[in-house]
């Protein structure tokens, strides 16, 4: 028996409508189902067609249905309103610590991308900073000449004199013009400090090891050059330089990218926070006499990564407490450009040695009143000079 294709048709559309709605009561029912299934083109879809999208409406399909959003204003279509929007991380210039995506640099690669930044083309060279090194004693390996520390309290510094700890991103820094921090001396030449800066991590390395903290003070040698002196530090015994630092600046500054450089106060009151002699340790014969160095020829740390820096790093770290260290090292990881730490990663050291250095340590006694200075030397003899002599030369000097 043969049937015609409208009656298939009506069957198996009915049989379709049955599955999706149930029976139907009467005939007509089932006649009105089928005419709006087929429609006037006897196309079938179970999908609701999408509505048009103007330019002034956004509009979201879905298999349920669609949903009209509220239209948004004129020449905003995208966009958040501006209390709302939050301005995207770019990292700190040097100085100015202002965000930069074209000359700023940060810690996030730990220095590996510096020497693609504008400021870093040096920071790929061979005899970079830092460097891991390795423990050792070795006589043949000792510098010739001793380095004496010669840090001390200014006595020009005055409570009408104004001081700040800065951070521009980068670190947290001291530098003025307006204090003398001393200086450290190696045969004839004078270096003296002009600034320092904390690292958290440190950034140097003994065996591996890494210290929560390293103080490094930079210093101008009488030639032009940069000496610089790396202090690490340990958990244990309360260090003289950090607590008078802590109480002379409860608050250290923290960077962020909306603010750029930002500083703290130094209260000028308490004058061992610019006695940089309280942060070596003292020794059982005198301060600093017990201390050893490692030397080498390195670079700045941070770009420009400038060669030719004479590195003195301490082989031993110094103690500091707990609270101490955290104190800088919690607004290092704070800041938004060295949430991960502002330490470079460590470098190859190549052909380079690193030298065993013997350390001394002078007292310094700065005379307000006239031209000369006197010193407790531990060594050698005592020899005046004329006043109006260079400060390699004046006053009361060792000789060699």
């Amino acid at each position: 028996m043969q049937f015609g294709t409208s009656v298939l048709l009506t069957v198996a559309a009915g049989f379709f409508l049955q599955r999706l709605v149930g029976r139907f009561e009467t005939l007509e029912e089932c006649e009105k189902a089928y005419e709006e299934l087929l429609g006037n083109t006897g196309k079938v879809t179970t999908d609701p067609e999408p509505a048009t999208t103007t330019t002034t409406t956004t509009t979201i399909t879905t298999t349920a249905g669609t949903t009209t959003l509220a239209p948004l204003k004129k020449g905003e279509v995208g966009s958040m309103e501006k209390d709302d929007a939050k301005v995207g991380y770019k990292p700190p210039m040097s100085g100015t610590g202002k965000g930069s995506n074209s000359e700023g640099w940060d810690y996030k690669e730990h220095g590996k991308d510096w020497a693609a930044t504008p400021g870093g083309s040096q920071c790929g060279g061979s005899k970079q900073s830092p460097i891991d090194i390795t423990k050792f004693v070795d006589i043949a390996g000792q510098t010739k000449s001793v380095l004496w520390f010669d840090y001390y309290a200014d006595p020009s510094l005055s409570d009408k004199m104004h001081f700040s700890l800065g951070n521009s991103g980068h670190g947290i820094f001291f530098s003025s013009d307006q204090i003398d921090l001393g200086y450290v001396k190696i045969g004839m030449d004078e270096s003296e400090a002009f600034e320092y800066v904390f690292h958290a991590p440190s950034e140097h390395t003994v065996d591996g090891q890494v210290y929560p903290l390293e103080l490094q003070i930079l210093h101008k040698t009488p030639s032009g050059g940069t000496l610089g002196v790396a202090i690490l530090f340990k958990n244990g015994k309360s260090n003289d330089f950090l607590k008078s630092l802590q109480e002379a600046a409860p608050d250290v500054p923290v960077w962020h990218m909306e603010a750029g450089a930002t500083s703290t106060t130094i209260s000028s009151k308490i004058a061992e926070a610019f006695n940089l002699e309280g942060v070596l340790n003292k020794g059982a014969v005198h301060p600093g006499g017990d201390l050893t160095f490692y030397n080498y020829e390195g670079s700045l740390t941070a770009p420009p990564c400038t060669e030719g820096v004479d590195w003195y790093v301490s082989a031993d770290a110094v103690e500091a407490t707990r609270e101490e260290i955290k104190h800088i090292s919690e607004s290092v990881y704070a800041s938004e450009s060295m949430s991960n730490g502002n330490n470079r990663a460590t470098q190859k050291i190549g052909s380079r040695k690193v030298l065993v250095a013997h350390t001394g340590f002078q007292h310094h006694i700065k005379h307000t009143d006239t031209r000369l200075t006197s010193r407790r030397c531990p060594a050698g003899t005592l020899r005046r000079m004329p006043p109006g002599t260079t400060r390699s030369e004046r006053a009361f000097m060792l000789d060699p």
